[in-house]
């Protein structure tokens, strides 16, 4: 019943708004078969840019949209990407897009305004008992799965920096758990809450929905940052600021030494004998 009313919900989202994101992430890959059901038609991301007539049915799943970020074909897929659903859109076909990431995690490029132009859906998390598994919430869990294994592929699709914020939230922060969520920013609120690791808790703020979990999400998060090879999306700006500070640095050292040693300054930096300054 639960995959049955979260089908209905998403048709009716995207009927409502046009174009809706859908997780497909590891919290919520139970929903995809049914999701697919209800469409009137599923294609991929390189089937849909490839399109050269609009499909017959009213709402048209497309999967994959993760793929775009992979290889050497991004960032040039979403940009094409784009203008298909656009045309899509005037033709009177509702857009579901399929993600197993989270908005935040795709790059900034040509083509990404489909993401923010995209309302997110949300399905429901399942209701826990007091005898219920602690990640009994999720709905993809199913008993017998390895615990921290199951979080640290859901944390592997959140993007490095964010599973970073998370490593620093976890096991930097002074507060607890539940109270450091409010130093997240809202897109990072939103990614957490598009994986399933959070939900709305009242009007304003967002709370753990495996609350008994974690300890285990600290383990997957330490799993997931040991595992990876992937540089955070962000690394270019850090170099440039360290290299900045680097040259301030040298800059600061090199008008010191001149004011030092005055024309053996030069010599000074290589010279032990002359490495330490004259005294006044």
């Amino acid at each position: 019943m639960m995959l049955v009313e979260s089908a209905a919900d998403l048709i009716a989202k995207a009927r409502a708004y046009g174009i809706v994101l859908a997780p497909d992430g590891k919290a919520f890959g139970n929903f995809r078969r049914a999701w697919l059901d209800a469409c009137d038609d599923h294609l991929t991301v390189a089937q849909v840019i490839e399109l050269e007539s609009t499909p017959s049915g009213n709402v048209l799943i497309i999967s994959g949209l993760e793929e775009v970020c992979k290889g050497v074909g991004f960032p040039n897929l979403l940009g094409p990407l784009r203008q298909k659903v656009t045309t899509l859109r005037q033709d009177g076909v509702a857009v579901v897009l399929l993600s197993s990431m989270p908005r935040i995690a795709y790059p900034s490029v040509a083509g990404s305004s489909l993401l923010q132009d995209a309302r997110e859906f949300h399905p429901a998390l399942r209701e826990a008992g007091g005898d219920d598994h602690r990640l009994h919430p999720l709905p993809a869990w199913e008993p017998g799965m390895d615990e921290v294994e199951f979080l640290t592929g859901l944390v592997s699709e959140l993007g490095i920096s964010l599973v970073a914020r998370l490593d620093e939230l976890l096991f930097e922060s002074p507060r607890r758990p539940a109270e450091a969520l409010a130093d997240l920013s809202s897109l990072e609120c939103d990614a957490l809450y598009f994986a399933g690791l959070i939900k709305p808790v009242d009007v304003s703020g967002y709370g753990w929905s495996v609350p008994g979990a974690i300890q285990d999400i600290k383990e997957a998060v330490a799993n997931y940052l040991a595992r990876s090879l992937d540089p955070p999306g962000d690394l270019a700006e850090a170099y440039e600021v360290l290299w900045r500070i680097e040259r301030r640095i040298r800059a600061a050292l090199r008008s010191r030494a001149m004011e030092q040693w005055e024309s053996t300054w030069k010599d000074s930096t290589h010279s032990p004998a002359l490495s330490t300054p004259p005294r006044p």
